[in-house]
């Protein structure tokens, strides 16, 4: 976990909310938020994007080329290609 904050605000009902930001060590943000006169509370996690193995390729390449090579019409076609091939092997992996 890199970082997490909390917070409280009155919402229009005049209720008391809270809400507890966590940044995770990906960037991913989860927030959940509280309600003080309940004990469950409710998650609204957002979902991870999928990367794929075409994803990755890119970002390294955009990496080691601080992003100064555009990718082509055969880069973007690789890519794709790549990530397709990824999910077949996730799907036939199950």
């Amino acid at each position: 976990m890199k970082a997490q904050s909390m917070f409280s605000f009155s919402d229009g009902h005049g209720k008391t909310r809270k809400v507890k930001t966590v940044v995770n060590d990906d960037f991913s943000i989860h927030s959940f938020y509280f309600n003080p006169s309940e004990e469950k509370s409710i998650n609204t996690e957002t979902p991870k994007p999928k990367i794929g193995l075409g994803d990755w390729v890119k970002k390294t390449i955009d990496f080691f080329t601080y992003k100064k090579v555009k990718p082509c019409n055969v880069c973007k076609k690789r890519q794709a290609m790549l990530n397709k091939l990824t999910e077949k092997e996730k799907i036939s992996g199950q």
